[in-house]
């Protein structure tokens, strides 16, 4: 008992650290479709279908685990997320816009 525990949140970890960082290789269900190409990021919907698949394993030992180089352009997404601050019409979130200084 205590050892499937434990086993349930090692797994549930690895899936922690995995979300949202890309895959090192294609990740194929038994029938061969792409679950997840190289490169793509890992989402809950991947783990799901990589769980459903029997491929889990497979998917949370792809995980790129480097932590890449990030300019400031680049921490800029081009969409909002769905659970982002709304956005003035500047392109910027009222948090950001309040933070701001003027010198």
């Amino acid at each position: 008992m205590l050892q499937r525990l434990s086993t349930r949140a090692i797994r549930k970890q690895r899936i922690e650290v995995a979300l949202g960082r890309p895959v090192t290789r294609v990740i194929l269900d038994p029938e061969d479709n792409v679950i997840l190409n190289v490169g793509e990021l890992i989402t809950h919907c991947a783990v799901r279908q990589a769980e459903e698949s029997g491929v889990l394993n497979i998917l949370l030992s792809s995980v790129y685990i480097k932590e890449p180089e990030i300019s400031g352009q680049e921490l800029r997404a081009q969409e909002h997320g769905m659970a982002a601050l709304p956005h003035h019409d500047n392109g910027r979130s009222q948090l950001e816009s309040k933070s701001i200084s003027v010198n």
